[in-house]
């Protein structure tokens, strides 16, 4: 027999609500590690990029076809041969369907290797193609 609650005369419930407040902690603390970890995420090969004083539309949702001045080619993050990008990026067309392809060159890199790859993108079907600069601002002019 529980005495101490008879004296009492109160009966004690259960608190049957969600406390909230861990949950809000926990959730702040995961967005913020998702907010400094998903740049990260996204590694880029070393491309100094052409130079320009117009400003262009920034790399969106798509696919993006790098070459550096080394002559390495990537489609997105796998690395491909300059022989096999043909190839290899007929076969990416299927699975990126109608997002639009992004080309970062670096500007060391020939014009002539350039419109190469653009006429490969070309052939496989690709009707947006866009070309990634480097935006100069302020009163520097572009060479």
């Amino acid at each position: 027999m529980n005495v101490g609650s008879r004296r009492s005369g109160r009966r004690r419930s259960v608190l049957s609500e969600i406390n909230v407040t861990p949950l809000v902690d926990v959730m702040l603390v995961l967005l913020i590690i998702f907010m400094v970890t998903v740049p990260a995420i996204q590694q880029w090969l070393a491309v100094t990029l052409p130079k320009s004083t117009v400003g262009q539309a920034e790399i969106q949702e798509g696919v993006v076809v790098t070459i550096t001045r080394d002559g390495i080619v990537q489609i997105d993050q796998e690395s491909v041969s300059f022989a096999d990008f043909q190839a290899r990026f007929t076969a990416a067309r299927a699975r990126i369907g109608d997002r639009p392809v992004f080309l970062r060159a670096d500007e060391q890199v020939p014009y002539g290797r350039v419109v190469e790859i653009v006429g490969k993108i070309k052939a496989a079907g690709v009707n947006r193609l866009g070309l990634v600069e480097e935006i100069v601002t302020g009163g520097s002019k572009g060479r």
